[in-house]
Protein backbone atom coordinates (compact mmCIF):
# COMPACT_ATOMS: atom_id res chain seq x y z
CA UNK A 1 0.00 0.00 0.00
CA UNK A 2 2.61 2.38 0.61
CA UNK A 3 4.61 1.73 -2.38
CA UNK A 4 1.60 2.90 -4.55
CA UNK A 5 0.65 6.21 -2.02
CA UNK A 6 4.35 7.62 -2.37
CA UNK A 7 4.11 7.69 -6.57
CA UNK A 8 0.23 9.20 -6.56
CA UNK A 9 1.80 11.68 -4.01
CA UNK A 10 4.77 12.46 -6.41
CA UNK A 11 1.91 12.73 -9.03
CA UNK A 12 -0.18 15.21 -7.34
CA UNK A 13 2.46 17.19 -6.55
CA UNK A 14 3.96 16.75 -10.27
CA UNK A 15 0.68 16.73 -12.31
CA UNK A 16 2.41 17.05 -15.52
CA UNK A 17 4.11 13.82 -15.36
CA UNK A 18 1.27 11.68 -14.62
CA UNK A 19 1.16 10.61 -18.67
CA UNK A 20 4.37 9.37 -19.02
CA UNK A 21 4.41 8.12 -15.48
CA UNK A 22 1.35 6.08 -15.56
CA UNK A 23 1.73 4.83 -19.28
CA UNK A 24 5.17 3.37 -18.13
CA UNK A 25 3.58 1.39 -15.43
CA UNK A 26 0.45 0.42 -17.96
CA UNK A 27 2.48 0.08 -21.02
CA UNK A 28 1.91 -3.16 -21.41
CA UNK A 29 -1.76 -2.41 -21.63
CA UNK A 30 -1.69 0.57 -24.03
CA UNK A 31 -2.14 0.45 -28.00
CA UNK A 32 1.12 0.53 -29.58
CA UNK A 33 1.00 4.06 -30.92
CA UNK A 34 0.28 5.73 -27.37
CA UNK A 35 3.39 3.52 -26.09
CA UNK A 36 5.73 4.96 -28.62
CA UNK A 37 4.28 8.26 -27.87
CA UNK A 38 5.19 8.35 -24.11
CA UNK A 39 8.29 10.94 -22.53
CA UNK A 40 11.02 8.94 -20.92
CA UNK A 41 11.14 9.29 -16.78
CA UNK A 42 13.81 10.34 -14.97
CA UNK A 43 15.65 8.07 -12.98
CA UNK A 44 13.56 9.07 -9.77
CA UNK A 45 10.80 8.42 -11.52
CA UNK A 46 11.50 4.72 -12.55
CA UNK A 47 12.75 3.91 -9.18
CA UNK A 48 9.25 4.73 -7.87
CA UNK A 49 7.78 2.80 -10.77
CA UNK A 50 9.68 -0.40 -10.41
CA UNK A 51 9.33 -0.31 -6.61
CA UNK A 52 5.31 0.11 -7.18
CA UNK A 53 5.65 -2.91 -9.84
CA UNK A 54 6.96 -5.45 -6.93
CA UNK A 55 4.14 -4.29 -4.73
CA UNK A 56 1.26 -5.19 -7.83
CA UNK A 57 3.15 -8.42 -8.10
CA UNK A 58 2.86 -9.14 -4.50
CA UNK A 59 -1.50 -8.03 -4.25
CA UNK A 60 -1.94 -9.79 -7.38
CA UNK A 61 0.27 -13.07 -6.66
CA UNK A 62 -2.45 -13.75 -3.82
CA UNK A 63 -5.10 -14.06 -6.40
CA UNK A 64 -3.19 -17.12 -8.22
CA UNK A 65 -2.59 -20.61 -7.51
CA UNK A 66 0.61 -21.18 -5.99
CA UNK A 67 2.91 -23.91 -7.33
CA UNK A 68 2.10 -27.34 -6.41
CA UNK A 69 -1.04 -26.51 -4.77
CA UNK A 70 -4.52 -26.83 -6.12
CA UNK A 71 -6.08 -23.76 -4.99
CA UNK A 72 -5.65 -20.35 -5.44
CA UNK A 73 -5.60 -18.42 -2.16
CA UNK A 74 -9.45 -16.96 -3.55
CA UNK A 75 -10.61 -20.13 -3.99
CA UNK A 76 -9.54 -21.25 -0.07
CA UNK A 77 -11.38 -18.33 0.96
CA UNK A 78 -14.72 -19.62 -0.49
CA UNK A 79 -14.10 -22.97 0.50
CA UNK A 80 -13.61 -21.70 4.61
CA UNK A 81 -16.24 -18.66 4.78
CA UNK A 82 -18.43 -19.19 1.65
CA UNK A 83 -21.92 -20.51 3.25
CA UNK A 84 -23.12 -21.90 0.17
CA UNK A 85 -21.92 -24.90 -2.16
CA UNK A 86 -21.82 -22.48 -5.62
CA UNK A 87 -23.27 -19.33 -6.75
CA UNK A 88 -27.11 -19.45 -5.67
CA UNK A 89 -29.20 -17.43 -7.94
CA UNK A 90 -33.24 -16.72 -7.23
CA UNK A 91 -35.40 -15.86 -10.00
CA UNK A 92 -38.96 -14.16 -8.76
CA UNK A 93 -42.18 -14.27 -10.56
CA UNK A 94 -41.99 -10.66 -10.10
CA UNK A 95 -40.34 -7.47 -8.19
CA UNK A 96 -39.38 -7.72 -5.02
CA UNK A 97 -41.47 -5.98 -2.61
CA UNK A 98 -38.55 -4.67 -0.43
CA UNK A 99 -34.92 -4.26 -0.97
CA UNK A 100 -33.30 -8.46 -0.46
CA UNK A 101 -31.00 -9.10 2.23
CA UNK A 102 -27.98 -10.67 1.99
CA UNK A 103 -28.77 -10.56 -2.39
CA UNK A 104 -27.79 -8.69 -5.23
CA UNK A 105 -29.97 -7.46 -7.55
CA UNK A 106 -29.42 -8.25 -11.19
CA UNK A 107 -31.26 -4.85 -13.78
CA UNK A 108 -33.69 -7.10 -14.75
CA UNK A 109 -35.41 -6.87 -10.97
CA UNK A 110 -36.51 -10.05 -10.71
CA UNK A 111 -32.99 -12.35 -10.47
CA UNK A 112 -30.95 -12.26 -7.46
CA UNK A 113 -27.59 -13.59 -6.79
CA UNK A 114 -26.30 -14.57 -3.36
CA UNK A 115 -22.72 -14.89 -4.34
CA UNK A 116 -20.78 -15.67 -0.97
CA UNK A 117 -17.82 -13.93 -0.05
CA UNK A 118 -14.38 -14.34 -1.90
CA UNK A 119 -10.98 -13.15 -1.22
CA UNK A 120 -11.02 -11.41 -4.46
CA UNK A 121 -14.17 -10.00 -3.65
CA UNK A 122 -12.88 -8.34 -0.64
CA UNK A 123 -10.49 -7.02 -1.78
CA UNK A 124 -12.38 -5.55 -4.45
CA UNK A 125 -14.59 -3.89 -1.59
CA UNK A 126 -11.33 -2.18 -0.23
CA UNK A 127 -10.54 0.03 -3.76
CA UNK A 128 -10.90 3.80 -3.15
CA UNK A 129 -10.04 3.17 0.92
CA UNK A 130 -7.07 4.11 1.21
CA UNK A 131 -6.16 4.56 -2.39
CA UNK A 132 -7.46 5.38 -5.32
CA UNK A 133 -7.58 3.98 -8.63
CA UNK A 134 -5.77 0.76 -7.30
CA UNK A 135 -3.65 -0.51 -10.08
CA UNK A 136 -3.45 -3.98 -8.91
CA UNK A 137 -7.25 -4.26 -9.00
CA UNK A 138 -7.26 -2.65 -12.06
CA UNK A 139 -4.35 -5.34 -13.70
CA UNK A 140 -6.58 -7.77 -12.55
CA UNK A 141 -9.81 -6.80 -13.53
CA UNK A 142 -8.50 -6.69 -17.47
CA UNK A 143 -7.01 -9.94 -17.21
CA UNK A 144 -10.17 -11.29 -16.34
CA UNK A 145 -11.80 -9.86 -19.69
CA UNK A 146 -12.51 -11.67 -22.20
CA UNK A 147 -12.32 -8.42 -24.89
CA UNK A 148 -9.48 -6.63 -23.53
CA UNK A 149 -9.19 -3.01 -25.73
CA UNK A 150 -6.13 -1.23 -24.93
CA UNK A 151 -6.02 0.72 -21.68
CA UNK A 152 -7.55 4.63 -22.23
CA UNK A 153 -4.47 6.20 -20.70
CA UNK A 154 -6.09 9.55 -21.19
CA UNK A 155 -9.00 8.39 -18.91
CA UNK A 156 -6.68 6.93 -16.24
CA UNK A 157 -4.91 10.23 -16.30
CA UNK A 158 -7.88 12.45 -15.51
CA UNK A 159 -9.52 9.80 -13.03
CA UNK A 160 -9.02 11.96 -9.65
CA UNK A 161 -6.22 10.62 -7.12
CA UNK A 162 -5.97 9.93 -3.80
CA UNK A 163 -3.94 8.34 -0.75
CA UNK A 164 -3.82 7.88 2.41
CA UNK A 165 -1.20 7.01 4.80
CA UNK A 166 -0.76 3.05 4.52
CA UNK A 167 -2.51 1.12 6.96
CA UNK A 168 -0.76 -1.69 8.94
CA UNK A 169 -1.30 -4.83 7.85
CA UNK A 170 -3.15 -5.78 10.52
CA UNK A 171 -5.51 -3.48 9.67
CA UNK A 172 -5.70 -4.40 6.70
CA UNK A 173 -6.69 -8.27 7.86
CA UNK A 174 -9.16 -6.92 10.10
CA UNK A 175 -10.58 -4.83 7.34
CA UNK A 176 -11.07 -7.99 5.06
CA UNK A 177 -12.04 -10.58 7.68
CA UNK A 178 -15.06 -8.19 7.91
CA UNK A 179 -15.78 -8.29 4.68
CA UNK A 180 -15.30 -12.29 4.18
CA UNK A 181 -18.40 -13.17 7.01
CA UNK A 182 -21.23 -14.17 5.02
CA UNK A 183 -24.41 -11.83 5.59
CA UNK A 184 -26.34 -13.01 8.90
CA UNK A 185 -29.28 -13.60 6.83
CA UNK A 186 -30.70 -14.33 3.19
CA UNK A 187 -34.36 -13.07 2.70
CA UNK A 188 -36.58 -11.65 -0.16
CA UNK A 189 -40.02 -10.67 0.29
CA UNK A 190 -42.53 -10.69 -3.31
CA UNK A 191 -46.21 -10.67 -4.49
CA UNK A 192 -47.75 -13.17 -7.11
CA UNK A 193 -50.79 -12.30 -8.70
CA UNK A 194 -54.17 -13.82 -7.18
CA UNK A 195 -55.57 -15.15 -10.10
CA UNK A 196 -51.85 -16.31 -11.58
CA UNK A 197 -51.02 -19.57 -11.36
CA UNK A 198 -49.52 -20.96 -8.29
CA UNK A 199 -45.71 -20.55 -8.43
CA UNK A 200 -42.53 -20.59 -6.43
CA UNK A 201 -39.66 -18.47 -7.07
CA UNK A 202 -37.08 -20.10 -8.86
CA UNK A 203 -33.60 -21.32 -7.06
CA UNK A 204 -30.79 -22.51 -8.71
CA UNK A 205 -26.56 -23.49 -8.09
CA UNK A 206 -24.76 -22.09 -10.82
CA UNK A 207 -21.28 -24.65 -10.91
Amino acid sequence: MGETSAPWTYLDERPDRAHPCLGTLFEDLLADEVREKLEPLTTDELERIDRLRQAMEQVMAILLVPEGADHSPDELSHLVYDPFPARLTVRLPGRPLEAPEGFALNPDGKTLVAAGPGLWQALQSLEGRWLAPDPALLYVQRDGREQKEPLDLDALVAQPRRSEPPPSGDEVREVLEGRLRPAPLYRVTFAVQPDAEPTAAEIGWSF
